[in-house]
């Protein structure tokens, strides 16, 4: 499959267009629309039995818990050692819900500016990819450095050791971004043309902005309901029931991963359909390109569940694990035994991040081809290895141009929330604070993956597109970023 060279004359692209240069007798429009089947059903089953039993879980916990039990009253003093270790862990978790109470309008308002500032910032990249790159690098950079400093004003003015730390912290990742933005500054040019060929599949594809607000709705939806059934489970008196919350915390874990997978898997299919269905040195189609994403979009929910499900799920156990350890960790007073738990967090940290390299790559062939997800990675794995393995590098630089992006989005939403709640003279918890980064930052990378994904596809299409076309030398892909490309590898097979 990926190392098919023939030239298709006359077939039809995604959009059901006549398509020249191809032959009829075989058709490729970068997605398999027919002969696909349920694959990885095992996965399928288990993940949605998954979601059986949380339901039932959760609807257990709202039955017999009780939040108000999270109040303490003041004529019950515990007199045993466990009965005061339950009751302070019982204030500590009333305090995060009091605090989440009384400010979810500003953590809920954080998460609609950083939706509204990443839909513009895609935006803005569509059009200006180039200049809006270095913007992006520069505001990162401000934004990080501006917050910081806020945030080390308002710690030592309200003696809040939090945001001392937040402060110092942030001005460290701003040095460092930094640092690596002059040490990739040559490489950006190359990256911005990437981009520019990911943006123009955005451009045929709009709908796919529709799925990333949905994707976000779905998961803020999700996680609003986990969040108060693990408050239920807490307060259920039947410790056996109590410990359900783990299987909760692995559940979120998993099916958090299982919604940014589809994301993917129907970006990918979407910059895969409209790049092999432009003619070789065209970029312009009409923008009639609702189809393709949507039927990507639905056939990650069914055929490729299995698949998505799989490739989630090993994340999932990572996390879950990681979790756990930290759990340990916290609870240890051996300082042995807490490195010994950071060493193999580290580790841990090491394969998480080999499977999410895995996993989009993956996502972009089952999003094509329909493949299991063994096989999506076995095939990915050998186009990548034979054509463009050196181009990695380039993909990399993308992620981190994103992340910088994120970055900025996150600390312009966070300094705003920050100010609001300062001028007002509300409490900073570190607990707000840390809830406005993380739900600012999810909303803006959910919106930013439509870049993300949509450039690993562009880049997996380019390396499909130099395995079918090699002989005959037509490539799809616009031709200057082909040249700079190949240079890239030329220059690297030199090197090594």
């Amino acid at each position: 499959m990926a190392t098919e060279s023939t030239r298709l004359v006359g077939a039809k692209d995604a959009y059901g267009r006549q398509v020249a240069g191809y032959d009829s007798s075989e058709t490729f429009t970068g997605v398999k629309n027919h002969g696909r089947g349920c694959k990885d059903i095992l996965f399928a089953i288990l993940f949605l039995a998954a979601v059986i039993a949380f339901i039932a879980v959760t609807a257990e916990g709202f039955k017999k818990g009780d939040p108000h039990s999270l109040i303490s009253k003041s004529d019950q003093v515990p007199t045993s050692a466990s009965a005061k270790l339950r009751e302070r862990a019982k204030l500590q978790f009333s305090k995060v819900v009091g605090q989440m109470r009384d400010q979810w309008r500003v953590i809920l308002g954080s998460a609609g500016l950083a939706v509204f500032l990443a839909l513009v910032w895609v935006q803005l990249l569509r059009f200006f990819t180039k200049v809006f790159i270095y913007l992006t690098l520069l505001l990162g950079i401000v934004l990080l450095t501006a917050l910081s400093i806020f945030m080390l004003s308002v710690g030592k003015e309200r003696n809040n050791k939090f945001l001392i730390v937040a402060g110092i912290a942030g001005l460290v990742l701003a040095g460092i971004v930094c640092l690596v933005v002059v040490g990739l500054r040559k490489k950006i040019a190359l990256t911005a043309l990437m981009m520019r060929e990911a943006c123009g599949g955005l451009d045929h594809n709009p709908s796919l902005l529709l799925f990333a607000v949905f994707t976000m709705v779905l998961f803020l939806g999700f996680a609003a309901y986990w969040l108060v059934a693990f408050v239920y489970l807490y307060t259920v008196p039947d410790e056996s029931m109590q410990h359900s919350m783990y299987f909760c915390v692995f559940c979120f874990f998993w099916f958090s991963g299982v919604m940014a997978g589809v994301f993917k898997t129907t970006v990918a299919g979407g910059m895969a359909s409209w790049y092999f269905s432009r003619t070789v040195g065209s970029q312009d189609l009409a923008s009639d390109s609702f189809s393709p994403a949507f039927a990507t979009f639905v056939r990650s929910w069914t055929l490729s569940l299995g698949s998505i499900a799989f490739g989630t799920l090993l994340t999932a156990v990572v996390n879950f694990i990681n979790w756990l350890l930290t759990k340990a960790r916290k609870h240890s007073s051996n300082k042995f035994i807490r490195c010994l738990i950071a060493c193999v967090q580290c580790c841990l940290g090491s394969i998480e991040r080999l499977i999410e390299f895995v996993n989009k790559y993956a996502f972009v062939y089952i999003a094509m081809y329909g493949e299991s997800y063994c096989q999506a990675t076995k095939s990915v794995y050998a186009l990548l290895k034979d054509q463009g393995m050196s181009l990695v590098a380039v993909d990399f630089i993308s992620d981190f141009i994103l992340f910088v992006g994120k970055i900025a989005g996150t600390a312009a939403s966070t300094l705003l929330a920050l100010g609001i709640l300062h001028s007002r003279g509300d409490s900073v918890s570190g607990l707000t604070i840390t809830a406005i980064i993380l739900v600012s930052y999810i909303c803006f990378d959910i919106v930013a993956h439509i870049l993300g994904m949509g450039v690993d596809s562009v880049f997996t299409c380019y390396a499909e597109d130099l395995a079918r076309n090699k002989a005959s030398g037509n490539y799809i892909m616009s031709q200057n970023v082909h040249v700079e490309l190949q240079a890239v590898a030329d220059s690297h097979a030199v090197n090594s």
